[in-house]
């Protein structure tokens, strides 16, 4: 008896359709053609994916290993992200570009321009040492790094290297380096423009030329941002310890005001020596609450420039000198 039933119920099986029902012996068929279809659509993504993998490990990486290395060929984990892709985010700020990243986290005291640490794999925020164009960048009295001073228009590239990286540039480098490589133009003489504005009274532009002059090639780049900001503590309490954390009264909003300046230049001295200069000024203005004295001016100077000789594919020898000031 049951076997009946389990005959019978089987031959009941149908599928409804537009024009009626499917007998049971078209069920396989269906089947198939359905999984062959499901298959061709999740292969879609997964050939956008492969592909944007491809491209990451075709590229080159200098800073995991001090010198130009594949980055399928480097052991630790390595992210670029280079000119399109900052571009395509619409950061308005490199510490804006760099949050979300995977195992970088972000800490900002006030808004656009206000002092922002940063933390790597856990590690402490001097503990990520940032370079730009191979130059160290820090400051010798705070001991951090004002990064949210460099603005993304001056960046042509970005190289993150996360873990430990003391054996190659020292105590700085335990949670990881971050280099920042200024806008570098081979191409025509080409110059470039742009401005912006936002919410409280936030207003940025840039300018900048650069390209190649017979056997050099030059660049230069203007960027200003300023902002009234906001009011970091809400100045409404009714006892000084519930002045919105701040301990003070100052209903004021706290503005930002920064500039900066990145000059590049090099030259293909023979065919197997080449120079190049860079320099990067950033000045800034900060108004904040908590003191008789709410005003800080932060200046980074880096300066730098390489000479290098390449004998052959596989020999290079480089002389670096800079120097960072704040």
């Amino acid at each position: 008896m049951p076997r009946v039933l389990r005959a019978r119920s089987l031959h009941a099986i149908s599928f409804t359709a537009r024009r009626g029902a499917v007998p049971a012996g078209d069920i396989p068929m269906m089947l198939r053609t359905l999984s062959m279809a499901v298959l061709a659509i999740l292969a879609v993504p997964v050939i956008a994916v492969a592909g944007d993998e491809a491209e990451t490990l075709d590229g080159v990486v200098v800073t995991a290993n001090r010198t130009p290395v594949a980055v399928r060929d480097v052991l630790a984990a390595v992210e670029i992200i280079n000119r399109e892709q900052i571009e395509r985010s619409q950061a308005r700020s490199l510490p804006d570009l760099l949050r979300g990243r995977a195992g970088i986290s972000i800490g900002n005291q006030g808004g656009l321009g206000k002092l922002t640490t940063l933390f790597m794999r856990g590690s402490e925020s001097d503990h990520v040492l940032v370079l730009v164009d191979g130059v160290r960048m820090g400051s010798a009295t705070s001991g951090l790094v004002s990064f949210q001073d460099i603005p993304v228009e001056l960046i042509e590239r970005i190289e993150i290297v996360r873990g430990p990286r003391s054996s190659l540039y020292g105590s700085e480098a335990i949670g990881g380096v971050i280099q920042i490589f200024t806008r570098r133009d081979t191409g025509a003489m080409t110059p470039r423009f742009s401005i912006g504005a936002g919410s409280n009274d936030t207003y940025e532009s840039s300018a900048g030329i650069g390209g190649r002059i017979g056997r050099g090639w030059f660049g230069a780049d203007y960027s200003r941002q300023q902002t009234r900001g906001i009011n970091a503590c809400r100045g409404y309490f009714n006892s000084w310890m519930d002045a919105g954390g701040c301990f003070t009264n100052e209903p004021d909003r706290d503005g930002y005001k920064r500039d900066s300046v990145s000059l590049r230049g090099g030259m293909d001295i023979t065919d197997v020596l080449e120079f190049d200069a860079h320099a990067l000024r950033a000045q800034a203005e900060n108004h904040y609450d908590g003191s008789y004295v709410n005003r800080s001016r932060i200046v980074q100077q880096v300066v730098g420039g390489n000479l290098a000789w390449t004998p052959s594919q596989t020999a290079t020898l480089r002389l670096s000198a800079g120097r960072n000031r704040d």
